[in-house]
């Protein structure tokens, strides 16, 4: 690779090293440096003299350097004496006059962000362009000076230099100068990259100041630039302005604490809906720690402490889904610290919703598909405390859950998609844009109109309507059911169907040993059957949540007076 490289285009190389003050100090480094891809030379192209020696040796080096400096020399001696030199001359001196109104033809020296103006607010829209481009942490996005040619001045009165909206006007007229003039020659362009090129502008200007419009062929004022001396000329709008932005970042910041307040107030809520179902680990994660690490003892304890944040993650699931059978395995890798799956029961919208899992977090892995990178995304430390507690103070990434779906649950969906989509047979996999209408008005008819997948089959459709399907049932504790059976009677029809939550929470005794609630919200009934109570639609007097008065009579007295306190 190194051995394709001419004499000549390694003089080139040195000629660009030594015009750049950057390369030029890497270059004069006592180390070897390299550019490990895309280099001027390929992979591994040096960068500091060291480097380039060892590549191409000491004498065709010092030969290249030679050269290198004599064509540097003769450049800059041929842009001194170009166009371009007396144009930056000019330019120059316009700003050491202390930057008076320009005549037409005259180069001067402009600040421009170069971000569109079309907002339809003129010079107030490159103010704020300006103030985020000096304000960026990059150096590279401040403002620099731009050399600028004006062909056009026009002079207005200074209450109409204020006003905003009338660079537009005198743009849409469309016969405003704009655009750029550049040296094609790279020779040149490599001594004054910046000063090798100019705009062409129209000067607005009250006889005091003024701003630049280059319309770039537009018939808006598509950018503005200013004088170096602008913020002096238009303080009272810029003052505007910063102070404007300072007002919305004040409103900003008060927003956003009072959500984090409120978020915060929501989390202590689930938090004391769950705590009661929970283990503290606190004591046995000290009891971990202090064993010695691969020990007998220190795998007991750590099958310990594992044991117990399993059953705190097991019991909220339990809680919200009585009956549905879960499984936990624990996942020490990339993801989620947990895999929670269950089989059929309720849809995963559902359970997410009953459920409060991201209480376990202190933490999340996260993948960027675009770069393939991965990081590490840190809760709030306000919102971590229930996870500690119970998961530990090494922190926890979650848990993953997965619905999957049964075998019997599969023949039925299949056969239905198989009954209801005309011509689909088992084994077929239709591309959607052959579909008849017939096919997908039954399609939309099983699985909704919001179906996406590109493929039909019955497998498909099984799995459409599966993901959409609840299958839950609340189950009903034979004990419970069977209390006070003296006293049941069948529900009618209708009482069957009273289950709807009125809102209005009340417990009534039901028998010497039993309380029943009603008038109950979907919320309050994920907390009521948390508590031990059990639903039963076929109660005397209609359906409700029933408990044992001797077990909870007090905790549900309690409930109830602050739900209904408001």
């Amino acid at each position: 690779m190194k051995a394709n490289v001419t004499k000549q285009q390694l003089c080139e190389q040195l000629v660009k090293v030594f015009a750049s003050a950057a390369d030029l100090a890497v270059y004069n480094s006592d180390h070897e440096q390299y550019q490990g891809l895309c280099g001027w030379c390929g992979v591994m192209a040096p960068l500091s003299r060291p480097a380039y020696i060892k590549e191409f040796g000491a004498a065709s080096v010092m030969e290249a350097e030679t050269a290198a400096r004599a064509e540097l020399a003769a450049r800059r001696k041929e842009y001194a004496a170009s166009e371009w030199a007396k144009y930056k001359d000019q330019a120059d001196r316009h700003k050491a006059d202390g930057e008076p109104v320009p005549a037409v033809g005259q180069m001067v020296w402009g600040l421009c962000s170069w971000l569109k103006c079309d907002g339809g607010k003129g010079f107030m829209d490159e103010i704020k362009n300006q103030e985020i481009c000096n304000n960026s942490d990059d150096a590279g996005a401040h403002v620099r000076p731009a050399l600028l040619k004006v062909d056009k001045v026009v002079t207005v009165t200074a209450a109409e230099l204020d006003r905003p909206g009338l660079a537009d006007e005198l743009t849409a007229g469309g016969d405003m100068p704009g655009g750029c003039t550049y040296e094609e020659d790279n020779r040149l362009k490599l001594i004054a990259p910046y000063n090798m090129s100019y705009t062409h502008v129209t000067a607005v200007t009250d006889g005091t100041r003024y701003y630049y419009i280059d319309s770039e062929g537009y018939n808006y004022a598509r950018y503005i630039a200013f004088p170096g001396q602008w913020q002096t000329f238009f303080a009272p709008q810029l003052a505007a302005y910063r102070q404007k932005v300072a007002d919305e970042k004040a409103a900003k910041e008060k927003t956003e604490q009072e959500e984090h307040e409120k978020a915060k107030a929501a989390y202590i809520d689930r938090c004391k809906k769950w705590e009661k179902l929970m283990q503290p680990v606190t004591d046995l994660e000290k009891q971990f720690r202090a064993a010695n690490y691969g020990t007998a003892e220190y795998k007991a304890k750590s099958r310990k402490l594992n044991t117990v944040r399993r059953a705190n993650i097991l019991a909220m699931c339990r809680a919200a889904f009585p009956g549905v059978k879960f499984s936990l395995t624990q996942n020490k890798g990339w993801g989620e610290s947990w895999n929670l799956t269950y089989t059929d029961g309720p849809t995963l919208g559902a359970f997410k919703k009953a459920v409060d899992l991201d209480l376990f977090a202190t933490h999340y892995d996260t993948f960027n598909a675009y770069d393939d990178s991965s990081d590490v995304v840190y809760k709030d430390p306000d919102f971590i405390g229930f996870a500690r507690k119970y998961m530990g103070s090494s922190g926890d990434k979650g848990v993953k859950v997965e619905r999957e779906m049964s075998d019997e649950t599969r023949a039925t969906l299949r056969a239905k998609a198989l009954q209801t989509v005309p011509g689909l047979i088992e084994g077929d996999n239709i591309h959607r844009d052959r579909l008849t209408d017939e096919q997908r008005e039954a399609i939309c008819q099983l699985v909704g109109r919001d179906w996406s997948r590109i493929w039909i089959s019955p497998e498909g459709l099984a799995l459409e309507m599966f993901d959409k399907l609840d299958l839950y049932t609340p189950k009903i504790s034979p004990k419970t059911a069977k209390a006070d059976a003296g006293t049941h009677r069948e529900a009618s029809a209708d009482e069957q169907h009273t289950q709807a939550p009125s809102g209005t929470l009340k417990a009534e005794k039901y028998s010497e040993r039993a309380t029943v609630v009603r008038g109950y919200t979907n919320e309050q009934y994920k907390d009521l059957t948390s508590m031990g109570g059990k639903y039963n639609r076929r109660l005397q007097g209609g359906s409700g949540i029933i408990f044992s008065t001797k077990k909870h009579g007090a905790a549900i007295a309690e409930y109830i007076a602050r739900h209904t306190a408001y």
